[in-house]
């Protein structure tokens, strides 16, 4: 049993890095990191400044996610709370003042 379990945790150690270095990435920036290691395993142009976009939004929805006892309860959206964001381009996902949404 110590000799399979061996074999491939060699295996595994030996193949992950090649299979990091052969990735096909088509986005124009990239980053591969490890937090245990707190190391940088692969990375396309990481120093590049760019719109942060997706990930923006996928960290709204955990947060609201995570926030809110009852996704399916309906509340109203204040106008005040989509003022100014037209005068700065920011996205407000066609939501109305007071329109009421889960």
């Amino acid at each position: 049993m110590k000799k399979i379990f061996f074999s491939l945790f060699i295996f595994f150690v030996l193949l992950f890095p090649l299979s990091i270095k052969a990735l096909e990435i088509y986005s124009e920036n990239a980053i591969l990191y490890n937090l245990n290691e707190d190391t940088v395993l692969f990375s396309k142009e990481p120093d590049e400044k760019v719109p942060i976009a997706s990930l923006a939004k996928i960290m709204t929805a955990i947060v609201a996610i995570e926030s809110i006892s009852n996704l399916d309860e309906v509340v109203s959206i204040p106008s005040v709370a989509l003022e100014g964001l037209a005068q700065k381009n920011a996205m407000v996902v066609g939501f109305k003042a007071n329109e009421r949404v889960t």
